[in-house]
């Protein structure tokens, strides 16, 4: 009798301590692609669909973060900056001037996830392309405006995509 009553009393506590166990975080789902110290502005980008999110971190962490750092974001909001508990509201980047047009839309002969979408720089004429998941490529129309992340060269689309206006980022090809 004593021993069951020991062995139920160390399982009581084994379930006891591990409801307060720490769970493993959630895979991060973006990475920061720009900070601004001055103000205090940091431009994550989703690995996935290349959503972008912008949030203004404190001064310390403004300190710490990197590019390439590891971010979680869930419902509108940043839970995580490099595995560390954090909570900022995430909102769409500030606009960027376009300096180029969406000439043509196509499937990705090498990505087949993907369009390849074909854009004109208006101050030199030259034509870049860019790998765009096919849900978001199809808010997209020829004309529509390409802006250029100056600081990593990416390529910033706007999509309304839901009645929701969203800005997404993909690295350029030439």
């Amino acid at each position: 009798m004593y021993m069951k009553k020991l062995l139920l009393s160390v399982l009581a506590c084994g379930m006891f301590a591990s409801s307060f166990a720490q769970h493993d975080p959630i895979e991060p789902c973006c990475n920061i692609i720009s900070t601004d110290i001055k103000n205090n502005t940091v431009v994550a980008r989703d690995k996935t669909t290349g959503r972008l999110y912008q949030f203004k971190a404190d001064a310390l962490d403004m300190k710490a973060v990197n590019v390439n750092d590891a971010v979680n974001v869930a419902s509108g909001k940043v839970t995580a900056i490099g595995g560390a508990k954090r909570m900022y509201v995430a909102m769409r980047p500030d606009p960027i001037s376009p300096c180029c047009n969406v000439v043509k839309i196509q499937p990705d002969p090498l990505e087949p996830c993907c369009n390849l979408v074909t854009y004109m720089n208006n101050s030199n004429n030259q034509n870049n392309s860019i790998s765009v998941p096919k849900q978001i490529a199809s808010t997209l129309k020829v004309g529509q405006g390409v802006s250029i992340f100056e600081s990593n060269g990416m390529a910033v689309i706007q999509s309304n995509s839901n009645g929701q206006m969203n800005s997404y980022g993909y690295p350029v090809s030439s």
